[in-house]
């Protein structure tokens, strides 16, 4: 045990115990800053990030503002799935990608109803000229589609509100 030097026990962050985002939101976080080399970044050792459970200390979370900003930290890895993120306005990793570098991500539209939806996606990067590159993104959620099938001179049709037939009865 060094009481004179830095070698204190590391408490990680309860999710479960937080009570500044939803236990989701707070594993996502946690995944985040895990798969990409969160004790490696750049600010770990001032930042606070699953140091405890006050998520508002964090260096680069603003809880009631849904931003998460590590902005040239050093992070390496793959981006977790952050859709539970359901507040997240703005997610700011520039100067994490080295030049020529590339990274992927997906995005999923969550929808509880027939529609179109929209909304826009924006990257802040080193680029002179197209920073930030903003663009625009839609998603159709279609109706349940209808099964139809023919034997003879009958046809069923199948949709989840039960079965019709035509024809021979």
């Amino acid at each position: 045990m060094n009481l004179c030097g830095s070698d204190f026990a590391h408490a990680e962050t309860d999710c479960a115990a937080q009570t500044d985002v939803s236990q989701a939101e707070c594993e996502s976080l946690i995944a985040l800053y895990k798969s990409t080399d969160g004790l490696n970044w750049s600010d770990s050792a001032t930042n606070n990030w699953n140091d405890d459970n006050n998520l508002s200390d964090w260096t680069g979370l603003l809880t009631a503002d849904g931003q998460v900003l590590r902005k040239n930290k050093s992070l390496k890895g793959t981006l977790p799935d952050v859709s539970a993120l359901t507040q997240l306005n703005r997610l700011s990793l520039s100067d994490n990608i080295a030049a020529g570098g590339t990274e992927s991500f997906q995005i999923q539209l969550d929808a509880g109803s027939v529609g179109t939806y929209s909304g826009a996606l924006r990257f802040e990067n080193n680029d002179s000229d197209e920073n930030p590159f903003n663009f625009t993104i839609t998603g159709e959620v279609s109706p349940e589609p209808e099964i139809e099938r023919r034997s003879g001179n009958e046809t069923t049709i199948l949709h989840k509100r039960g079965r019709k037939v035509f024809g021979r009865q």
